[in-house]
């Protein structure tokens, strides 16, 4: 018995560098083969797929490697169509092309990246070209290429239109924008509307539906599907643009458009919605302060009864009829004196006398 590689009858002969590990002691025939080759002596190439064995005996593959056919895989598939990559197994037909070629037999060099086998037309071209056998360069105004049987652009450069892209959109439509089959705006610059923009909105809308014309949003102190109407005068800031109501009334006005005076005594301001006075003016008393009060003594009195609720320094009472006792200024309700005078009493300025420190 021989030492592992070795063969002959003395053992000095060396088994095939194929053999994997042993050959047989007189005739030097391998156990096994290392992938990618076979015979007896493991002396042959295979020309199967990738890490694929072939037959030990006949070196028949179950796939060959590409660029190969055959049973053996021995057959170049280019020595039967030039710039063939990969071919049938068995007919050797090419079923893809070398880098740079395309069609049945390779015979193509335009851009195409997949093709009808049947009819040996293009399926698909390379972003740039177009055509059956895409001859063809889109565009240069094109984005993303154009269709492969029209060459029309897939779509246009922004303030571009049409199948190759070569109109100019309406300087009217918004950001210069618009359809690519039409040319019509998706969407007007404020103050015009129309499918290209070209009408301009009333002269009070400050935007107007684009499609309608109709005012979206008025201009300050107008309302009405086409801003045609003036907000009332007593409004204060924007009214409503469909019924003109006012959201909030100036001084001394109220109603849904301010078209109602607040009773003359109230003071400043009036409830928009129902003219109720918020306060009164000194002497006067009344949901709207148009009663005077009870007695003329009073500064101020009771809102809903009448009766005074503020007296002139000195005095105190419902009718501010008593004099306060041993001090110069008491609460008008109670007639308790007030521990000093505040100084807006001292110089008669004060309107009322509100409760404070007693003595």
């Amino acid at each position: 018995m021989c030492e592992i590689g070795k063969f002959g009858e003395k053992c000095d002969q060396k088994c095939s560098v194929n053999c994997n590990r042993t050959c047989e002691k007189y005739t030097g025939m391998c156990s096994s083969c290392f992938v990618g080759s076979y015979g007896f002596k493991c002396d042959r190439e295979c020309n199967c797929a990738e890490n694929e064995k072939c037959d030990r005996y006949s070196g028949y593959c179950k796939h060959c490697r590409d660029g190969y056919w055959g049973i053996r895989c021995d057959s170049r598939c280019e020595d039967k169509v030039q710039g063939c990559r990969t071919c049938d197994r068995f007919t050797s037909v090419c079923t893809s092309c070398k880098v740079g070629r395309w069609g049945q037999y390779c015979n193509h060099t335009t851009p195409c990246i997949t093709f009808r086998y049947k009819s040996d037309k293009c399926r698909r071209c390379d972003i740039s070209y177009w055509g059956n056998d895409c001859e063809k360069k889109c565009d240069k105004s094109c984005v993303d290429g154009c269709y492969l049987r029209t060459g029309h652009c897939r779509r246009c450069e922004i303030g571009s239109w049409g199948s190759s892209c070569q109109n100019a959109c309406f300087d009217t439509c918004a950001n210069n924008i618009c359809s690519k089959l039409t040319g019509w705006c998706f969407v007007c610059m404020d103050g015009r509307w129309d499918r290209d923009c070209n009408m301009s909105c009333h002269k009070q809308c400050n935007k107007c539906d684009y499609r309608s014309g109709e005012c979206t949003e008025c201009d300050y102190g107008y309302w009405g599907h086409m801003c045609e109407n003036l907000c009332p005068t007593n409004c204060t800031g924007q009214c409503n643009k469909l019924n003109g109501t006012c959201h909030e009334c100036e001084s001394g006005a109220w109603g849904s458009h301010c078209q109602n005076k607040c009773q003359p005594h109230c003071d400043l301001h009036c409830d928009p919605h129902n003219g109720t006075c918020k306060y009164c003016a000194p002497g006067y008393y009344g949901s709207e302060c148009d009663m005077k009060c009870m007695y003329a003594t009073c500064i101020e009195c009771n809102r809903i009864y009448g009766y005074c609720s503020s007296c002139k320094p000195g005095t105190w009472g419902m009718d501010c009829l008593n004099k306060c006792s041993g001090c110069e200024c008491c609460d008008s309700m109670t007639g308790l004196c007030l521990h000093g005078c505040p100084a807006s009493i001292q110089d008669g300025s004060a309107n009322t006398l509100t409760m404070g420190t007693y003595q």
